[in-house]
């Protein structure tokens, strides 16, 4: 079996595990969070969007 940083088998396993967990868990908060500012006023009128839907969703067309 090939070595990757110096692990195999389980140890490589868990740390692969613990890696992926760790990020998930950093990217859920990211998106707890800028869900959260993305819709208030300020947010919104800082970028000129409120009342423009047509700006919010632009990237779908």
């Amino acid at each position: 079996m090939q070595q990757w940083f110096g692990m195999t088998g389980n140890w490589l396993t868990f740390r692969i595990t613990v890696a992926c967990a760790t990020d998930m868990a950093l990217f859920g908060n990211d998106q707890g969070v800028f869900g959260g500012v993305v819709v208030t006023q300020n947010f919104l009128g800082q970028l000129n969007t409120a009342g423009n839907t047509t700006m919010i969703c632009e990237c779908s067309t």
